[in-house]
């Protein structure tokens, strides 16, 4: 896939990606970079009805791409087949970063979320 120039004949427009696991540690940073290139829009994946943001140098970052349409956030499974159909439609990429809460040694769970799901 190349990269198309935006109708006004400039740079090449943002392409959307998604991270599921978004809240998670590597998820905040990968987003963040993302974001900082500006060559991704990106839509923020993650169980969480909402997402809820903190404080720091990457929340204000993702904050603001919120308000302005470079990152959305939406709520999805990743073991649920029709949230991630809607969560990654008109998306180019995913970036897998979701993972079972690693505290629990949950074999059954963390393979569907990594193999099945």
């Amino acid at each position: 896939m190349g990269s198309q120039a935006n109708d006004s004949g400039g740079l090449p427009e943002a392409r959307w990606c998604a991270v599921t696991g978004g809240r998670g540690f590597m998820a905040r940073h990968l987003v963040a970079a993302l974001l900082r290139s500006g060559k991704w829009r990106v839509r923020v994946t993650d169980l969480a009805p909402a997402v809820v943001l903190g404080r720091g140098e990457m929340e204000e970052l993702l904050s603001s791409s919120l308000h302005d349409g470079q990152a959305v956030y939406a709520s999805a499974d990743v073991c649920n087949l029709d949230q991630l159909v809607k969560a990654f439609e008109g998306v180019d990429v995913v970036f897998h970063t979701a993972s079972a809460d690693p505290s629990e040694n949950y074999l059954e769970l963390h393979y569907k979320v990594n193999v099945d799901g």
